[in-house]
Protein backbone atom coordinates (compact mmCIF):
# COMPACT_ATOMS: atom_id res chain seq x y z
CA UNK A 1 0.00 0.00 0.00
CA UNK A 2 1.05 3.30 -0.78
CA UNK A 3 0.36 6.76 0.61
CA UNK A 4 1.57 9.99 -0.88
CA UNK A 5 0.50 13.48 -0.22
CA UNK A 6 2.23 17.08 -1.42
CA UNK A 7 2.05 20.57 0.36
CA UNK A 8 2.79 23.58 -1.21
CA UNK A 9 5.08 25.69 0.55
CA UNK A 10 7.24 28.71 -1.15
CA UNK A 11 6.54 28.33 -4.38
CA UNK A 12 7.10 24.56 -4.37
CA UNK A 13 5.00 21.26 -4.33
CA UNK A 14 6.99 19.52 -1.52
CA UNK A 15 5.93 15.54 -1.28
CA UNK A 16 5.40 12.61 1.83
CA UNK A 17 5.51 9.48 0.50
CA UNK A 18 4.87 6.20 2.43
CA UNK A 19 5.25 2.60 1.75
CA UNK A 20 3.48 -0.33 3.11
CA UNK A 21 4.27 -4.20 2.78
CA UNK A 22 2.12 -7.27 4.73
CA UNK A 23 0.05 -4.48 5.71
CA UNK A 24 -2.05 -6.27 9.02
CA UNK A 25 -6.37 -6.48 9.17
CA UNK A 26 -5.83 -4.10 11.98
CA UNK A 27 -3.79 -1.03 12.24
CA UNK A 28 -3.16 1.79 14.05
CA UNK A 29 -0.46 4.37 13.01
CA UNK A 30 0.42 8.09 14.14
CA UNK A 31 3.67 9.41 12.26
CA UNK A 32 4.16 13.63 13.16
CA UNK A 33 6.57 15.89 14.03
CA UNK A 34 7.13 16.75 17.78
CA UNK A 35 5.14 19.73 18.44
CA UNK A 36 7.27 20.49 21.86
CA UNK A 37 10.01 23.42 21.03
CA UNK A 38 11.69 25.96 23.16
CA UNK A 39 15.28 27.52 22.25
CA UNK A 40 15.82 27.45 25.73
CA UNK A 41 16.71 23.58 26.17
CA UNK A 42 18.03 20.96 24.62
CA UNK A 43 17.13 21.46 20.60
CA UNK A 44 18.43 18.22 18.85
CA UNK A 45 16.09 16.10 18.80
CA UNK A 46 13.01 19.10 18.69
CA UNK A 47 11.29 19.15 15.64
CA UNK A 48 11.52 14.88 14.64
CA UNK A 49 9.51 12.44 13.21
CA UNK A 50 7.84 10.65 16.03
CA UNK A 51 6.06 7.43 15.45
CA UNK A 52 3.40 5.38 17.12
CA UNK A 53 2.64 2.11 15.72
CA UNK A 54 0.17 -0.94 17.22
CA UNK A 55 -1.46 -3.77 15.26
CA UNK A 56 -2.51 -7.46 15.22
CA UNK A 57 0.71 -8.57 13.18
CA UNK A 58 4.24 -8.66 13.62
CA UNK A 59 5.26 -8.99 10.12
CA UNK A 60 4.71 -5.72 8.63
CA UNK A 61 7.41 -3.53 6.75
CA UNK A 62 7.44 0.45 6.66
CA UNK A 63 8.91 3.27 4.75
CA UNK A 64 8.55 6.90 5.26
CA UNK A 65 10.09 9.50 3.39
CA UNK A 66 9.03 13.36 3.64
CA UNK A 67 10.44 16.53 3.03
CA UNK A 68 10.53 18.72 6.14
CA UNK A 69 8.12 21.44 4.64
CA UNK A 70 5.60 18.96 3.58
CA UNK A 71 4.81 17.66 7.09
CA UNK A 72 6.99 21.40 9.35
CA UNK A 73 9.30 19.06 10.58
CA UNK A 74 13.22 20.31 10.54
CA UNK A 75 15.51 18.80 8.26
CA UNK A 76 14.19 15.79 5.52
CA UNK A 77 13.24 12.42 7.08
CA UNK A 78 13.91 9.02 5.75
CA UNK A 79 12.52 5.72 7.91
CA UNK A 80 12.57 2.66 6.99
CA UNK A 81 11.25 -0.50 9.22
CA UNK A 82 11.43 -4.12 8.64
CA UNK A 83 9.25 -6.99 10.74
CA UNK A 84 7.66 -4.19 12.80
CA UNK A 85 6.54 -5.79 16.03
CA UNK A 86 3.11 -5.64 17.38
CA UNK A 87 3.76 -2.48 19.17
CA UNK A 88 6.01 -0.06 18.02
CA UNK A 89 6.98 3.81 19.53
CA UNK A 90 9.17 6.48 18.72
CA UNK A 91 8.90 9.37 20.62
CA UNK A 92 10.20 12.42 22.50
CA UNK A 93 10.93 12.39 26.33
CA UNK A 94 10.17 14.90 29.37
CA UNK A 95 14.05 15.73 29.11
CA UNK A 96 14.18 16.30 25.76
CA UNK A 97 15.09 13.02 24.67
CA UNK A 98 14.05 10.61 22.07
CA UNK A 99 12.70 6.95 23.38
CA UNK A 100 12.62 3.97 21.24
CA UNK A 101 10.05 1.21 22.80
CA UNK A 102 8.46 -1.56 21.16
CA UNK A 103 6.95 -5.45 22.34
CA UNK A 104 8.04 -8.56 21.72
CA UNK A 105 11.59 -9.21 20.29
CA UNK A 106 11.83 -5.90 18.92
CA UNK A 107 11.87 -4.16 15.54
CA UNK A 108 13.81 -6.63 13.36
CA UNK A 109 15.27 -3.92 11.36
CA UNK A 110 15.30 0.29 11.62
CA UNK A 111 17.05 3.07 9.54
CA UNK A 112 16.72 6.73 10.21
CA UNK A 113 17.97 9.38 8.21
CA UNK A 114 17.70 13.45 9.27
CA UNK A 115 19.51 15.54 6.39
CA UNK A 116 19.90 19.26 5.99
CA UNK A 117 19.03 19.97 9.66
CA UNK A 118 19.92 23.36 10.74
CA UNK A 119 22.04 23.32 14.34
CA UNK A 120 22.99 26.27 15.77
CA UNK A 121 24.52 29.70 14.41
CA UNK A 122 27.44 28.76 11.41
CA UNK A 123 26.43 25.14 13.04
CA UNK A 124 24.55 22.51 9.97
CA UNK A 125 23.82 18.76 10.19
CA UNK A 126 23.73 17.38 6.73
CA UNK A 127 23.27 14.35 7.88
CA UNK A 128 22.21 11.91 10.97
CA UNK A 129 21.77 8.21 10.91
CA UNK A 130 20.70 5.73 13.40
CA UNK A 131 20.68 1.97 12.42
CA UNK A 132 18.86 -0.49 15.10
CA UNK A 133 18.95 -4.23 14.83
CA UNK A 134 16.61 -6.39 17.32
CA UNK A 135 15.89 -3.13 19.14
CA UNK A 136 13.79 -3.84 21.41
CA UNK A 137 14.56 -0.17 23.42
CA UNK A 138 16.67 2.77 24.61
CA UNK A 139 16.45 6.20 25.25
CA UNK A 140 18.84 8.74 24.09
CA UNK A 141 19.45 12.19 26.00
CA UNK A 142 21.55 15.15 25.44
CA UNK A 143 23.53 16.76 28.53
CA UNK A 144 25.65 19.85 28.11
CA UNK A 145 27.41 20.89 31.38
CA UNK A 146 28.97 24.33 30.28
CA UNK A 147 27.94 24.28 27.28
CA UNK A 148 29.56 20.77 26.40
CA UNK A 149 27.63 17.87 24.77
CA UNK A 150 27.46 14.66 26.74
CA UNK A 151 25.50 11.76 24.93
CA UNK A 152 23.67 9.44 27.08
CA UNK A 153 22.46 5.94 25.55
CA UNK A 154 19.80 3.92 28.34
CA UNK A 155 17.84 0.99 28.61
CA UNK A 156 19.38 -1.12 26.13
CA UNK A 157 19.19 -5.03 26.76
CA UNK A 158 19.92 -6.45 23.23
CA UNK A 159 20.48 -5.70 19.57
CA UNK A 160 22.56 -3.65 18.07
CA UNK A 161 22.94 0.35 17.62
CA UNK A 162 24.79 2.42 15.15
CA UNK A 163 25.05 6.16 15.11
CA UNK A 164 26.89 8.50 12.33
CA UNK A 165 26.83 12.12 11.55
CA UNK A 166 28.00 15.22 8.82
CA UNK A 167 28.10 18.61 9.76
CA UNK A 168 29.77 21.41 8.49
CA UNK A 169 30.96 24.74 10.53
CA UNK A 170 30.80 28.43 9.45
CA UNK A 171 33.33 29.75 12.18
CA UNK A 172 33.07 33.30 9.98
CA UNK A 173 29.69 33.48 12.74
CA UNK A 174 31.99 33.50 15.46
CA UNK A 175 35.23 34.79 14.09
CA UNK A 176 33.93 37.58 11.14
CA UNK A 177 37.58 37.38 9.67
CA UNK A 178 37.33 33.88 8.69
CA UNK A 179 34.88 35.08 6.44
CA UNK A 180 32.25 32.03 4.39
CA UNK A 181 35.15 29.62 5.10
CA UNK A 182 33.19 25.90 6.02
CA UNK A 183 34.90 23.05 7.38
CA UNK A 184 34.04 19.58 7.70
CA UNK A 185 33.54 18.75 11.37
CA UNK A 186 34.66 16.02 12.66
CA UNK A 187 33.79 14.42 16.11
CA UNK A 188 35.94 11.82 18.01
CA UNK A 189 33.96 10.25 20.36
CA UNK A 190 34.48 8.49 23.70
CA UNK A 191 31.88 5.67 24.17
CA UNK A 192 32.26 4.28 28.25
CA UNK A 193 30.11 2.16 28.63
CA UNK A 194 28.09 0.60 31.86
CA UNK A 195 26.46 -2.25 33.61
CA UNK A 196 24.97 -1.46 36.22
CA UNK A 197 27.21 1.27 38.05
CA UNK A 198 30.40 -1.43 36.69
CA UNK A 199 31.84 -0.03 33.89
CA UNK A 200 32.92 -2.46 31.29
CA UNK A 201 34.21 -1.01 28.45
CA UNK A 202 35.20 2.11 26.32
CA UNK A 203 35.80 2.46 22.02
CA UNK A 204 37.01 5.38 20.18
CA UNK A 205 35.22 6.53 16.65
CA UNK A 206 34.95 9.34 14.76
CA UNK A 207 31.43 11.22 14.09
CA UNK A 208 29.73 8.03 14.55
CA UNK A 209 29.57 4.85 17.38
CA UNK A 210 28.80 1.11 17.35
CA UNK A 211 26.54 0.02 20.39
CA UNK A 212 26.51 -4.34 19.94
CA UNK A 213 25.27 -5.51 23.30
CA UNK A 214 23.90 -8.93 21.69
CA UNK A 215 26.53 -11.37 24.09
CA UNK A 216 25.24 -9.27 27.14
CA UNK A 217 21.67 -9.99 26.45
CA UNK A 218 22.55 -13.59 25.51
CA UNK A 219 24.44 -13.99 29.06
CA UNK A 220 21.98 -12.45 31.18
CA UNK A 221 18.56 -13.33 29.63
CA UNK A 222 17.87 -9.61 28.66
CA UNK A 223 17.55 -8.66 32.44
CA UNK A 224 20.81 -6.45 32.07
CA UNK A 225 20.66 -2.48 31.01
CA UNK A 226 23.46 -1.32 30.00
CA UNK A 227 24.22 2.54 29.69
CA UNK A 228 26.90 4.35 27.26
CA UNK A 229 28.45 7.68 27.99
CA UNK A 230 29.37 9.27 25.01
CA UNK A 231 31.89 12.27 25.12
CA UNK A 232 33.39 14.49 22.18
CA UNK A 233 37.37 14.88 22.88
CA UNK A 234 37.94 18.31 21.86
CA UNK A 235 41.88 18.52 21.07
CA UNK A 236 41.65 15.33 18.61
CA UNK A 237 37.84 16.47 17.16
CA UNK A 238 39.88 19.66 16.47
CA UNK A 239 43.08 17.75 14.72
CA UNK A 240 40.74 15.48 12.47
CA UNK A 241 38.94 18.36 11.17
CA UNK A 242 41.60 20.13 10.12
CA UNK A 243 43.22 17.49 8.70
CA UNK A 244 40.02 17.08 7.01
CA UNK A 245 39.87 20.65 6.01
CA UNK A 246 43.68 20.29 4.19
CA UNK A 247 43.20 16.80 2.62
CA UNK A 248 39.36 16.88 2.20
Amino acid sequence: MMIQQHRFVDGFWWPATTFFRDVPSEMHLAAEPDQRLDIRKETSFQGMMTLDYASNSDKMDMYIEASGRAIDAKGDTLMMATNLPRTFKLETTDDWGVRIVSSGDGVEELYMRQTNVPGAPGVFLDRLEIIGEDLKGATITIHRPLGYPVIIIDDITTGRLVSSAEVHVQPGEYVPIMGDLEIDGRGVLLDAQFTGFIPTSTSMGVNGVVTDLSVVSTLTGGSVETRHILVVEPITSGVASVLAMIFG
